[in-house]
């Protein structure tokens, strides 16, 4: 498999030969051990990738030239959004690889009631670039062509709201509402309209005691799908039931209970089998 380097914004002018930055350059000598006349991949994280090869390798400006960008599409057939409660040491920057090479559309990282970890603004945005740079590395890894979003980390409470609130008015009102799409929306954490964070059809609530499994609980036709996943003594009992007010419906992963930072690649590739993926 060819080596891939994520270029954000390589995409406008085909072809063309572009001059990587310092820290590119020294990934794609030193790490990738490319040099000129090699071929690779390159991918914008909208969906697009094209070949290249490597020009000119001089240290820490090493050229590329690019050939025609194409969609190719290696997403999941639903985009899914997972609600992760805040992991301690690097148990995050886990569920955010495994998280993005299993499929996931987009992470939010929440601080819950019982979370032990606690990041004031300036760490948690901090925090936040370290994991997107994750989500990237683990998307050039995968073979995906479009990077997970990971949002800010706001409280739980927000985030249910946000992503969840909509279904549950949408279901009321409208029983085939799994089939619908919703139009953009403005995310409350971002202030800009954007696709990535769209309002779910349905709502999973990770939860052991729930009557319902992974196999069997409803997923969407088509669209979207949220999934909730709480800290290690699990979420409290204000925080479910403000969660099933937004839409959220329990769904246990299996008979035995998962570490938090073990739930979400567990659930996304028991979807993925259902989605016919694997």
């Amino acid at each position: 498999m060819l080596a891939r380097l994520f270029l954000p914004d390589c995409a406008n002018s085909q072809p063309t030969t572009v001059r990587l930055s310092r820290d590119q350059s020294h990934y794609l000598s030193r790490v990738l051990r490319l040099s000129a006349g090699d071929r690779l991949v390159v991918f914008d994280g909208q969906g697009r990738e094209a070949s290249a090869t490597v020009a000119a390798a001089r240290g820490s400006a090493t050229e590329l030239m690019l050939g025609p960008f194409a969609y190719i599409d290696r997403e999941s057939p639903l985009a899914i959004t997972v609600i992760q409660a805040l992991c301690t040491g690097e148990k995050m920057d886990w569920v955010v690889q495994k998280a993005t090479e299993l499929g996931a559309a987009a992470l939010w990282p929440v601080q819950t009631q019982r979370s032990l970890v606690r990041l004031d603004p300036g760490r948690a945005e901090k925090r936040r670039e370290h994991w997107q740079r994750i989500a990237e590395a683990a998307a050039a890894q995968s073979g995906r062509n479009r990077v997970p979003l990971v949002a800010p980390v706001q409280g739980f409470a927000e985030a249910v709201r946000e992503l969840g609130y909509n279904a549950r008015l949408r279901a009321s009102a409208w029983p085939d509402s799994a089939t619908l799409s919703p139009g953009p929306m403005t995310s409350s954490a971002m202030g800009e309209p954007i696709d990535t964070y769209p309002r779910a059809t349905v709502c999973w609530l990770l939860d052991p005691g729930a009557s319902a499994s992974v196999s069997a609980a409803p997923l969407p036709a088509s669209d979207r799908l949220v999934i909730a996943i709480g800290p290690e003594s699990g979420f409290t009992e204000t925080e479910d039931a403000l969660a099933r007010e937004a839409g959220f419906i329990g769904v246990r992963c299996g008979p035995r209970v998962l570490r938090t930072e073990t739930a979400a690649a567990a659930v996304l590739a028991a979807v993925a089998t259902r989605l016919g993926e694997f």
